[in-house]
């Protein structure tokens, strides 16, 4: 399977408080959209059959609340500076997701939607988020993430890791 195959989108939302200039807090709600390999056609996701090799093509979509703690490494190495351009902060925390898959609804499994898979997902997560300030009020950056998440939905309960790069504002 080629790796451009595996791209999906993802996007957060969160509210948090810098607790001082190096520690902070936040909260909020991450969705992603996931793609994979089954082993069979009875797992949840399975795209109408489509096969690669002796795999199945699945989709799905986690959604669920996140927790942080953050650190601005740029305050904690290089002091504090309010009129700073560029920070970058790591963070470390916790999330739990449900899981939406479609499923078929007709017999034929010509048609789909997307419904409860009835399956929760405890996730550790770590990044590092580079951001350029553009205003006072306004900054773009570049968030890089990894996600460990516990697998219920193969069968197999191995952990499964994924990666993420998304743009905030």
């Amino acid at each position: 399977r080629e790796a451009g195959d595996r791209f999906m989108p993802a996007a957060s939302i969160y509210v948090g408080k810098w607790i001082s200039p190096v520690f902070g807090l936040r909260a909020g709600v991450n969705w992603m959209g996931l793609k994979g390999l089954a082993t069979g056609p009875d797992y949840f996701g399975v795209l109408n059959g489509e096969r690669v090799g002796n795999y199945y093509k699945t989709k799905y979509n986690e959604v669920g609340p996140v927790f942080d703690v953050m650190v601005n490494l740029t305050n904690w190495w290089c002091g504090y500076k309010p009129n700073r351009v560029y920070n970058a902060y790591f963070y470390a925390g916790g999330a739990l997701y449900w899981t939406m898959a479609k499923y078929p609804t007709n017999a034929a499994a010509t048609e789909f939607e997307w419904k409860n898979a009835h399956d929760k997902i405890i996730a550790l997560r770590a990044g590092l988020t580079q951001e350029f300030n553009l205003s006072r009020h306004f900054a773009l950056g570049l968030d890089l993430r990894a996600t460990a998440m516990d697998n219920h939905i193969d069968g197999n309960g191995k952990m499964q890791f994924v990666g993420e790069a998304l743009i905030s504002a």
